[in-house]
């Protein structure tokens, strides 16, 4: 599907379900600020707010505590600016929110402000204030949620209600929400009815429940002590090729088509290698997540997690998993098939084919960042890619201009890209809604001169309603394509700069 035809599509579902335009704009940004196909800029990772800064706040207290370091990280002047951060974006967060609600995590946060850089020095110091730290952060938490709800009841200014989008986005994101299913599951909700308050804090953050999860373990033919190493909790199970499949309920077939597909995969290399064994196992097992995406990404962490300590144990053979991946939702019924990392189908081309020789190493380890699916690994990934550019503190500035540079650019081309998708969406959706309305006034009228009696009288009286809707939608379209024909000037204005 198009980025119009979703978007088109978004904006009938809301004007079905009743939304309002300004309950539509929430529901779009927090949307669009969690989408990871989005510039860097615009994704809510990147922006400022409550939830993420306290959020790292809390990550460097936690750090800092942990105990037999010989020196704790990050330093505590950095995690003191961390601080900082986040008492200022908490004041900006209680602006748009009913007072008295985070009076107690900005107190706190003001307190270890004013004990300076010294209040986080000790690692019994860090401790104490990161179990703080953890109340003040599921105080935000709640007042966001309740936040959200009144925007949406039409209690707050818009003003308040953007901030509070990119908080709930931000919420969604760290709490692991998938975007893809998140997109559906609000328009799955959309598609059925008028969606309230509560039922939209419900489709952004679902409670967490226990989902099932199944890898392929390649390079083994059995895990042993494997009791030892998970949580007795998780029910962690091995099926080895030729074993029974564990009970799966309805997602029992998918499970076998994993494991069968992981077989023929073995077979496949062992017939092309003709002397390279290929032993492989299936790897089930509980996690807690919002959603089948989530316990799919959650569920590898911790199978990888987990091959550390057998790889750990070998020499010479490699452990691995493969890129395939299934969740179950047992109560639901449902499955999802995942693979990671996702892979493209179109043509690729080299951004320059003029390289010079001393970017070649930073290239290479920049790739295997973006090919790494653990997140701390490709981060120092890149950290050594820019170290293998020689970048010096003497450059960095330099490096911080060529990158905003950049950014603004990305910035320039979304916004078009955007404005335009924006308006050939509501062109769209008013055209579909046009021809629903006159198709349905034709229909009608035509039931109506077929009929008699009073059953005439009432259907005439619905096929006079439907012909004054399709009007206002006539109306409605015009208005749209006046929209349209703006970008033209947007159009030339792109082309002379």
């Amino acid at each position: 599907m198009s980025l119009v035809s979703a978007q088109s599509e978004l904006i009938r579902l809301c004007r079905r379900a009743g939304l309002s335009d300004g309950q539509r704009v929430l529901l779009e940004a927090v949307l669009a600020a969690g989408d990871p196909a989005s510039v860097l800029t615009r994704h809510v990772g990147c922006e400022l707010t409550g939830v993420v800064t306290l959020a790292r706040a809390h990550s460097a207290l936690e750090s800092r505590a942990r105990p037999s370091r010989v020196k704790a990280q990050p330093y505590a002047d950095f995690a003191f600016r961390l601080i900082k951060a986040a008492l200022e974006e908490l004041e900006t967060v209680r602006r748009h929110i009913p007072a008295g609600q985070l009076d107690a995590a900005a107190a706190l946060l003001n307190s270890i402000a004013v004990g300076g850089v010294g209040g986080v020095e000790s690692e019994a110091d860090c401790r104490a204030k990161a179990t703080l730290v953890r109340v003040a952060r599921a105080d935000l938490r709640a007042a966001v949620v309740a936040g959200l709800a009144d925007v949406w009841r039409g209690c707050v200014t818009p003003d308040a209600g953007q901030r509070l989008a990119r908080e709930m986005a931000a919420l969604c994101v760290m709490e692991g929400r998938q975007h893809d299913l998140l997109n559906a599951e609000v328009r799955a909700v959309l598609s059925r009815g008028r969606l309230d308050a509560d039922q939209l804090s419900q489709v952004l953050l679902p409670a967490k429940r226990d989902l099932r999860v199944a890898v392929v373990v390649e390079g083994t033919t059995r895990l042993e002590g494997l009791g030892d190493l998970m949580d007795p909790v998780s029910a962690p199970s091995v099926i080895a090729p030729g074993d029974s499949l564990v009970a799966w309920g309805r997602g029992a077939s998918d499970l076998k088509a994993l494991a069968d597909m992981a077989r023929h995969a073995s077979d496949a290399r062992r017939d092309w290698s003709r002397n390279q064994a290929g032993g492989q196992v299936v790897l089930t097992f509980s996690v807690r997540a919002r959603d089948l995406g989530a316990a799919a990404l959650l569920g590898r962490q911790q199978a990888s997690e987990l091959l550390d300590q057998y790889v750990a144990g070998q020499r010479t053979s490699e452990i691995r998993l493969r890129p395939e991946t299934l969740a179950f939702d047992p109560v639901a019924h449902r499955t999802l098939r995942l693979s990671v990392p996702a892979l493209g189908a179109r043509p690729v081309r080299p951004l320059t084919t003029g390289w010079p020789p001393a970017l070649r190493e930073s290239l290479r380890t920049a790739h295997i960042a973006r090919v790494t699916e653990a997140p701390t690994t490709a981060a120092g990934l890149c950290w050594a890619a820019l170290e293998a550019l020689e970048v010096k503190r003497d450059s960095v500035d330099k490096l911080a201009q060529a990158l905003s540079l950049h950014a603004v650019r990305q910035q320039v081309v979304d916004l078009h890209q955007r404005t335009r998708t924006a308006v050939a969406a509501e062109v769209a959706a008013a055209r579909a809604s046009h021809q629903a309305a006159r198709a349905l006034a034709d229909k009608l009228e035509t039931v109506a001169r077929n009929a008699s009696g009073e059953h005439a009288v009432t259907v005439a009286k619905k096929a006079s309603a439907a012909r004054a809707t399709a009007a206002e939608w006539t109306a409605a379209l015009e208005e749209a394509r006046k929209a349209e024909a703006q970008l033209q000037v947007l159009d030339a204005w792109t082309l002379d700069t």
